[in-house]
């Protein structure tokens, strides 16, 4: 039952995601184009000058992480998800969904990982791992 739930969760958030992306107006789908080509841009110019200096898999995540630490954020506040820890700590937590699911597991598996492990109920554990997966692993998206 747990499983059902927490799959549907992860795909109505990825569903909902995509909803507003299609409804947002085009002059701001444009700002957003624009300012993930400066990201970009700006990451692609910290890959050039880490890998002279041979950091380069310390500087490329930086520059990308703000963004989508935010985005990450604000979609948890939204749904009224706080980490009493700290938002670092939800970041992290997010960041070890990807790695689940590079390690091979489903969304599902994951979700159920995170509602067994956390006090967050159903929903929120599939929404938890929706926004992962949008923000941090978007390859892992169904």
């Amino acid at each position: 039952m747990a499983t059902a739930l927490t799959d549907r969760f992860v795909a109505r958030y990825l569903r909902e995601a995509e909803h507003r992306e299609r409804s947002m107006p085009v002059s701001a789908k444009d700002q957003r184009k624009d300012t993930m080509t400066k990201s970009m841009r700006a990451v692609a110019a910290l890959i050039a000058a880490a890998g002279a200096t041979g950091a380069i898999g310390l500087a490329a995540p930086a520059a990308h992480a703000d963004t989508n630490d935010g985005k990450f954020l604000a979609a948890m506040k939204s749904e009224g998800i706080t980490d009493h820890v700290s938002p670092q700590h939800a970041i992290e937590a997010a960041h070890a969904v990807c790695q689940k699911l590079d390690a091979g597991q489903t969304p599902t598996q994951v979700a159920n990982d995170v509602l067994n492990s956390s006090a967050m109920p159903a929903y929120h554990s599939g929404f938890f791992v929706g926004a992962s997966i949008k923000e941090y692993c978007p390859q892992h998206m169904p």
